[in-house]
């Protein structure tokens, strides 16, 4: 993306990583996040089935599939609550990080997937250069599926677009 600082932020069709033409690395959480222990800036998803022929602002294109009324346009943004207490939800350290993010920032519906499915830094190289999958230490061997469980997915919000 040229000119960031002046961008209007997304690819127009048909370039771009992602169906709705925002960029990738927005809503990329890092590794440098997991280091640091907060993430600063909206959550990039993809959710299964987004709404077919529509999409909202920022995205500004979609391919979903489904016809239902109650799919999801890509573009969406959700979030969790300001008066919710998440550090009373013990959750545990990485998705009380993006529950955190979600509910300052938000969270956009950038793609489709087979499952919901947050955006994160590929671990590879740092992998190959320190011996260890990040991920894996830091999620102490539970599976992100199986850490996700403990989002606190019953108070997320849609926001008016």
């Amino acid at each position: 993306m040229t000119n960031v600082s002046s961008n209007p932020g997304y690819f127009p069709a048909p370039f771009g990583a992602t169906a709705s033409g925002l960029p990738a690395v927005g809503g990329l959480m890092t590794l440098q996040e997991e280091t640091d222990g907060v993430i600063n800036h909206a959550l990039g998803f993809a959710v299964p089935y987004p709404k077919a022929g529509t999409f909202v602002y920022p995205a500004q294109r979609t391919d979903g599939n489904s016809t239902s009324d109650t799919a999801i346009p890509e573009g969406t943004r959700f979030r969790l609550p300001a008066s919710l207490n998440i550090d009373a939800l013990n959750l545990p350290r990485q998705v009380a990080m993006m529950a955190k993010a979600a509910q300052k920032y938000g969270m956009i519906v950038k793609d489709k997937s087979s499952v919901v499915a947050f955006t994160a830094e590929d671990p590879y190289l740092y992998s190959q250069k320190f011996g260890l999958d990040p991920y894996g230490y830091a999620f102490d061997g539970v599976g992100a599926s199986e850490i996700m469980k403990s989002f606190p997915w019953q108070y997320v919000q849609v926001v008016k677009p």
